[in-house]
C-alpha cells in the first residue's frame, strides 16, 4: 500500500480530496497530501427508535460496503500507517479508519481549505 510520510507519519488519504496538514507551532511548515485514488465510502441508515408527543428520535448507523473493506482487510489495527476517511468512514469502519483534526480557526471551513493537525486523529469504536 503506497502512503505518504508527513512528518514522520504514514497516511493514506481515501478523501477525494487535497489534505493540508500543518506541524504544531511552526506556522511555515505546511504539507499536502493529495487523494491516494482509494476512497472509502459508506451508507447512512436511519431508524425510530422512540416516538413521544409528536417527536421521533432516531438513530444512524454508518455501513461500509465491500469495496471499502476489501481495502481495508490486510491492514493490521496495530499497523503504523493511519487511513485518513471522512467522519461518516470513520464511523462505518471503527477502528481502521481515522478522521482528521482541524487546526485552530480552519474548523468552519469546507474540507478541502482546512488545515489539520498532522499528529492526531479521531477514531470511533
Amino acid at each position: 500500500m503506497d502512503y505518504t510520510d508527513v512528518w514522520g507519519v504514514r497516511v493514506v488519504n481515501t478523501t477525494l480530496h487535497d489534505i493540508t496538514f500543518r506541524r504544531s507551532g511552526i506556522e511555515d511548515f505546511l504539507q499536502t497530501v493529495p487523494p491516494s485514488g482509494t476512497v472509502i465510502n459508506a451508507v447512512p441508515f436511519t431508524d425510530t427508535i422512540e416516538v413521544a408527543n409528536g417527536v421521533s428520535i432516531v438513530r444512524t448507523k454508518y455501513e461500509g460496503n465491500p469495496d471499502g473493506f476489501k481495502f481495508l482487510k490486510d491492514i493490521p489495527m496495530d499497523s503504523s500507517i493511519i487511513i485518513i476517511g471522512s467522519i461518516i468512514a470513520a464511523l462505518a469502519y471503527p477502528g481502521k479508519v481515522k478522521s482528521l483534526i482541524a487546526w485552530k480557526g480552519y474548523k468552519q471551513l469546507p474540507p478541502h481549505e482546512r488545515v489539520y493537525v498532522y499528529n492526531k486523529f479521531r477514531v470511533f469504536i
